[in-house]
């Protein structure tokens, strides 16, 4: 008895690609796919902070927090990364204390009821290493054991070959304020209308990142485009309003002032990039452009 399987074109070519990296880059895509979005998320928070890592702790602690609601608060990732900054501003005497203090809270002994109504310290640290082991997998990252710190790799064969390309990866956001004249503004974060993770070399990564592919939209927005999977890479404009949408015509609305903060002399830049990024299908690849 014969058995089949089908593929979809994404994996047609994952499997039909033979060079390691474009492989690695194609993994990435599928696995940011099944995180929805979080390592595109943890690299930007890095980028933020300017210190090229963060520790397991601070993802442990905060970085897994992220889109999740306390109190009637949604914290977003410039919520995150106004924690970690306030976490290492503490000593170290001081950062160890808190984490003994939080082992001894989170005994599951400490609580009464079913399983979802315990903290377990352990657990905890399981599910943020098994997090670690698929960030490490990406293009992005990589572990150090010396220092145990997740940093952005930056080697020949990493999407960035050196500190240089790093650096431009942090101007280009610099760039987008310099651009468009707005100031940062708090419950709001810059956000690749074209994932990263659909580059599939680093000629493409760098097209990709650049300013004209980026928004500073309002993180309500920015989480509705995240549970989406990212999937609302079409710009369009209604007057002054932006408009992202799927490749199923699912739309998030973003009103000028209120949830965007944008140049409006700059919509035929930003559409004109857009078209030519944009894809003709959800599995397909984008158009490249000249750097």
């Amino acid at each position: 008895m014969k058995k089949y399987t089908a593929l979809t074109s994404f994996g047609v070519e994952f499997l039909q690609t033979e060079d390691i990296f474009t492989q690695n880059l194609l993994f990435t895509r599928a696995l940011e796919n099944l995180m929805q979005g979080f390592g595109e998320e943890i690299l930007s928070m890095i980028l933020e902070l300017k210190s090229s890592y963060l520790t397991m702790y601070e993802i442990l602690f905060f970085a897994t927090f992220l889109g999740q609601k306390l109190e009637a608060r949604i914290y977003h990732r410039n919520d995150i990364i106004e924690l970690i900054q306030d976490y290492r501003r503490l000593s170290k005497i001081q950062q160890k204390t808190l984490i003994e203090h939080l082992k001894t809270y989170c005994n599951p002994q400490n609580f009464i009821g079913d399983k979802t109504q315990k903290r377990d310290f352990h657990n905890w640290i399981n599910a943020t290493q098994q997090i670690l082991n698929l960030l490490t997998q990406m293009a992005y990252f990589e572990w150090n054991k010396e220092d145990k710190k997740l940093h952005i790799r930056v080697n020949e064969k990493s999407l960035f070959k050196n500190p240089e390309k790093l650096k431009r990866s942090m101007q280009q956001k610099v760039e987008y304020f310099k651009q468009h004249n707005v100031c940062k503004e708090k419950g709001f974060e810059l956000h690749h209308i074209v994932p990263l993770c659909f580059a599939s070399s680093r000629e493409e990564f760098q097209v990709i990142d650049k300013w004209e592919n980026m928004v500073y939209i309002d993180a309500f927005s920015h989480a509705k485009i995240t549970q989406n999977n990212n999937a609302n890479m079409r710009l369009n404009f209604d007057n002054d309003d932006a408009v992202f949408s799927d490749f199923n015509d699912k739309k998030v609305f973003c009103e000028n002032e209120k949830n965007i903060k944008y140049d409006p002399n700059k919509k035929d830049i930003m559409l004109s990039y857009n078209q030519r990024l944009r894809l003709t299908g959800p599995q397909t690849r984008m158009i490249p452009i000249n750097t």
